[in-house]
């Protein structure tokens, strides 16, 4: 079918909408005769068409009159009466304005004056008024009409800008008023309201000179509303591309990590979040900053500073196609990410990002989103492709299936249900994979030989094509709930062959990189028995291709898989770097592959590495350089690794850590979890902590009471006892204390000293006993002033941690305590988490301004000009 519209002129000669001006009035022959012989039309006798012309010249020039006479009045509210009720005489004539043309000063004046009193006009009939006006031509010689255009831009208002613009195009498409130019670049700096900044870099686009306005069209990109920033980008990239610099782009790439749109834009807002962002997109592909993949990278991954925990618009979604476009080699692996990974709910948004690449990295990949499953990502893929290579979609009838499962021909039952699993609705795929189901669990392997019929490797290899992307499988009750629960029912039904479907599945995520992947899911099954040594030594394999591949950026499934399956020595090194060097990004914006969850899983996976002894001399090594360069995140790391391996010196570090808390105070928290680690392996013992629960005053205390355990010795709960009277380190030690004997329910939360205990103790024990109390069951009422002073007070961690049990525990009475602390002015640290459940704005939902923005039609209120009488102007 042809992409183009072709004009019947026969046709267009029946709908072709007149003006009947006497002196243009059309020829009765120019109607097609077969046209005339079907219809007939009434032709108004020419004397009835002079005698309404006449009338409409006598009231233009009554109303060019009434505009001569109002704009010599003074500025002011008598003036925008007048051009209210002008602008409704203008609306009543509907066509018949165009009589003005014969008085082309007043209707630019007239104008003007409506630009200048916009804000003043009745919105009741505003729209249709302003309309009206532009149906009369506009004098474009005129040396009024650069003011006109700077007025008109003050006015703010877009639909009055729209139709300037549209009759200055319409009258002189190329003309230019470099007269103007100055003015609206001011009003572009520092105009009344946003809207009128955004009209104002509109008009410099369309009709000024932009060289005169290329410093404030720059100042403009870094204004917080996207509309400015919006027409500044459109302006530069095409009337100036050369002063558009890297730095532009790339200070509006970091912005975007650092501020992203709230739903607070509201509608329109947002609105133009998303055309600022097509057109920050369009700037990466022709400045293509040098630095500028990196912010995108970080949004890629799902990174940068959200808002309630969400981003709408500069996402990773818009991050990935931006990479598209100014980056195509980096922004395949975010695509293949989502597209060859099997949990994504990406995969519309990489094949969008598809559609953006150059040729030969566009085809393979959008053939892969259309062989499936999902129907929208299918049809859309499908599409793209149509409009990218004007074809249609070359996809073949079993592309996405694993036909090396097959035994022979396929069937055409099998070419059918597999189209209708590939895009068809929802329901009738939730039915086909029923019916599939139930064929799996009818079929059985033949005493163990691993045999199967070509039917039920049909099904199988059905089943597996539906798993490609199981974020799109329907759901039901007779279908498996998660991915664990398919494998297991297909393991359990077609054995071998299910397995090297599912690692193949496995291996196309591993391959690319992608994380929550099969592989995961299929290590995750040892621990029900279902992994031969074969097939762990299959997943090993692919785990070990993710872990060495230059696509890997830090992702946890291959580390989770080693640490259930085992590693080889040979990988001690990427996993050391996974397990202790990763970096711990605690700042906003940070990519969500920083997550600790990686850290974890790979130190579990060293931790049982065998026949490695450089590994234990490298634990001890690197303890002793973490210890002397006072790193405890990475110490505490190594400890927990050493002693799961029972490395002697890492284990011995770690006590020394425990042992010299007070000599830095700052290794509080990394010597707890060394001690945790520690006292898991038996290397800390009912003696250490009773010795140091004898010493209050030391922050050894505040350790043990937290290493104490049900079965304590009667000693160690004397010493908790004795402590519970302590004023040491500001009545620290009696909160700690008074901890641990809640925690061994050796104390009740309605005990009379605990009231006491929690005046005298510092914030931080204070907040860890006031929010166990709360846990085990004690009413906010009681704590209701400790909580308070605690969310009001100074110390920011004790603030964060009383925060958090009451977010979690929400008790009776928490709205109000926290209403109460609002209005007081919490803790700096608190501010922003508190904010958020109150509902109220934070520093970064206020960075966005479309507060002013209104919509864009007039509401049908306040007085109407119609239905005054005009007003007598002599």
């Amino acid at each position: 079918m042809s992409k183009h519209d072709v004009l019947d002129e026969h046709l267009a000669q029946q709908f072709l909408w007149r003006i009947s001006i006497p002196d243009l009035i059309a020829l009765k022959e120019s109607r097609p005769k077969q046209f005339v012989a079907k219809v007939q039309v009434r032709e108004a006798p020419a004397g009835e068409v002079r005698a309404r012309w006449e009338r409409v010249g006598r009231d233009c020039a009554e109303l060019s009159q009434q505009v001569a006479r109002t704009w010599d009045m003074a500025p002011g509210a008598r003036q925008a009466t007048a051009t209210a009720t002008m602008l409704g005489r203008v609306r009543r004539m509907g066509f018949d304005v165009i009589g003005m043309s014969a008085h082309p000063v007043e209707i630019l004046r007239l104008w003007r004056l409506v630009a200048r009193h916009h804000g003043a006009l009745p919105r009741k009939g505003r729209k249709d008024g302003i309309h009206a006006l532009s149906f009369v031509p506009i004098p474009t010689e005129s040396p009024e009409l650069p003011d006109l255009l700077v007025e008109a831009a003050i006015a703010g208002d877009e639909w009055l800008a729209f139709l300037l613009e549209q009759s200055l195009q319409d009258e002189s498409p190329d003309r230019r008023y470099p007269e103007a130019s100055e003015r609206l670049a001011q009003v572009l700096d520092e105009g009344p309201s946003w809207g009128a900044q955004v009209i104002a870099g509109r008009l410099l686009f369309v009709f000024a000179d932009i060289e005169v306005a290329i410093p404030a069209l720059r100042r403009a990109l870094r204004r917080p509303h996207a509309g400015v920033r919006t027409v500044a980008i459109e302006a530069l990239l095409d009337r100036a591309p050369h002063a558009l610099t890297d730095a532009d782009v790339q200070w509006l790439l970091e912005d975007a990590v650092k501020h992203p749109p709230t739903p607070a834009c509201g509608t329109r807002g947002l609105e133009m979040i998303d055309e600022y962002g097509r057109a920050l997109i369009t700037a990466v592909g022709q400045v293509r900053p040098v630095e500028g993949h990196r912010p995108l990278a970080v949004l890629a991954d799902g990174g940068g500073v959200d808002v309630r925990g969400q981003r709408i618009g500069l996402d990773a979604g818009w991050a990935i196609r931006a990479l598209a476009v100014g980056y195509p080699e980096r922004a395949v692996m975010w695509i293949d990410r989502a597209l060859y990974g099997a949990r994504s709910w990406r995969r519309y948004d990489a094949v969008e990002a598809a559609g953006l690449l150059p040729e030969a990295m566009a085809r393979p990949r959008l053939l892969e989103a259309a062989a499936g499953p999902g129907r929208y990502p299918v049809e859309r893929a499908q599409a793209l492709w149509v409009e990218r290579f004007e074809e249609p979609c070359p996809v073949v009838p079993l592309a996405g299936l694993d036909v090396g499962l097959l035994t022979g021909e396929p069937s055409e039952s099998l070419l059918s249900r597999l189209s209708l699993l590939r895009s068809g609705p929802d329901d009738a795929r939730a039915r086909m994979l029923e019916a599939l189901v139930a064929e799996a669990r009818e079929t059985s392997l033949v005493s163990g030989a691993e045999v199967l019929s070509p039917l039920a490797r049909e099904t199988l290899s059905l089943l597996l094509f539906n798993l490609r992307d199981p974020a799109v499988s329907p759901r039901g009750p007779e279908l498996p709930g998660s991915e664990e629960a398919w494998a297991e029912l297909l393991l359990r039904h077609f054995g071998e062959a299910a397995f090297e479907g599912l690692a193949a599945l496995a291996a196309r995520g591993a391959r690319v990189g992608a994380d929550h992947e099969w592989l995961e899911v299929l290590a995750g099954l040892e621990r029900k028995g279902l992994l031969t040594e074969s097939w762990r030594e299959r997943l090993r394999a692919i785990a070990r291709e993710a872990l060495l591949s230059p696509l890997y950026h830090g992702g946890t499934g291959p580390l989770y898989t080693l640490s259930c399956l085992g590693a080889p020595a040979d990988l001690v090194e990427p996993l050391w770097r996974a397990a202790v060097e990763r970096p711990q990004e605690d700042e906003p914006g940070a990519p969500r592959s920083a997550l600790p969850y990686g850290a974890y899983w790979a130190a579990e996976a060293l931790a049982k590495v065998k026949d490695a002894p450089a590994l234990e001399a490298r634990l001890g090594r690197e303890a002793e350089a973490a210890m002397l360069a006072k790193d405890y995140r990475k110490l505490e790391r190594i400890v927990r690794i050493g002693s799961h391996r029972g490395t002697e010196a890492a284990l011995a570090l770690g006590l020394r850590c425990l042992d010299g808390v007070d000599e830095d105070p700052a290794s509080e928290d990394a010597a707890l979890q060394c001690g945790y680690a520690l006292q898991a392996v038996g290397r800390i013992d009912g003696a250490w902590v009773l010795a140091a629960l004898r010493r209050p005053e030391s922050l050894r205390f505040a350790l043990a009471t937290r290493l104490c355990r049900p079965e304590a010795s009667p000693e160690v709960l004397e010493a908790l006892k004795a402590a519970l009277s302590s004023d040491a380190r500001s009545g620290a030690a009696a909160a700690e204390a008074a901890t641990a004997l809640v925690a061994l329910q050796l104390v009740t939360v309605d005990d009379a000293r605990l009231d006491g205990i929690l005046e005298r103790a510092a914030p931080g024990a204070r907040s860890l006993l006031a929010g166990l109390l709360l846990r085990m069951g004690a009413p906010l009422s009681r704590l209701r002033g400790h909580f308070r002073e605690l969310l009001l007070g100074k110390d920011g961690a004790a603030a964060i941690g009383a925060y958090g049990i009451l977010s979690t525990q929400e008790p009776d009475g928490l709205r109000s305590l926290l209403d109460e602390v609002w209005a007081e002015g919490p803790n700096a640290a608190l501010r922003d988490w508190l904010g958020y459940d109150l509902g109220e704005l934070n520093e970064i939902e206020h960075y966005w301004c479309h507060e002013d923005e209104e919509p864009s039609g007039d509401a049908d209120e306040g007085l109407s000009a119609d239905d005054e009488d005009e007003l007598d102007l002599e």
